[in-house]
């Protein structure tokens, strides 16, 4: 990890003695996020296989209203490290992550909203 605490993903994303992280789960919340949610899984995807072998992304569909959670449930049939969480009625963003968080594996966790229109930069 060296001195700033960051890992680095651009040089193969593997921290200084070489190991990859043990296993990382991206804990998503979604709420009428049918515009984001392929891009944010992608993302996921693509970051999470460079730092870990034991991945898993989490997408919690908070009661959304514009096809967000059926989009992620064909997304999960094409990707097994995808779970889709169903929200019965909305929780909110507190309950929405609360649900995620209890529901994940990882050893490590990232979490951030569904928001992914520009794709990330990790470094």
């Amino acid at each position: 990890m060296g001195g700033s605490g960051r890992m680095s993903v651009s040089d193969g994303s593997r921290d200084e003695a070489g190991v990859k992280l043990p296993g990382l789960s991206f804990v998503f919340p979604m709420y009428n996020e049918i515009g984001n949610i392929e891009t944010c899984v992608a993302e996921a995807l693509r970051v999470g296989r460079l730092v870990t072998d034991d991945l898993e992304i989490v997408v919690v569909d908070d009661a959304s209203t514009d096809g967000c959670g059926a989009l992620a449930d064909s997304l999960a049939l094409k990707h097994p490290e995808l779970k889709v969480i169903h929200n019965e009625r909305n929780r909110k963003l507190g309950g929405t992550l609360r649900t995620g968080l209890r529901r994940r594996r990882g050893t490590g966790c990232c979490i951030s909203t569904a928001i992914c229109r520009s794709g990330w930069t990790i470094r």
